[in-house]
């Protein structure tokens, strides 16, 4: 199980581009723009200090759902989620 604790409990999400780069990246890669669209601990701290914590599908639902409430989220749009614990999913 992956430690999560107050100190790593954030993550960041980005919506991705509509299109990559098609060529080899062999010579460097390419630049490649992702949005930030928003920040927030994922996981309810009561959770990391009452010793509760879940299985890590249980918050990504969690998040997912949270996400997809938001008023900026556009449902034709990719987003990455990212955390400071090490998970990352796609929205």
């Amino acid at each position: 199980m992956v430690e999560i604790t107050e100190r790593n409990n954030f993550c960041r999400v980005f919506e991705m581009p509509d299109q990559f780069p098609k060529d080899y990246c062999f010579a460097g890669g390419h630049p490649t723009e992702f949005i930030l669209v928003d920040w927030f601990k994922p996981i309810p701290a009561d959770h990391i200090w009452n010793n509760t914590l879940q299985s890590w599908e249980v918050y990504e639902e969690m998040i997912r759902d949270f996400w997809k409430k938001k008023a900026f989220f556009d449902s034709s749009k990719k987003y990455l989620v990212i955390t400071n614990f090490g998970k990352a999913f796609l929205i």
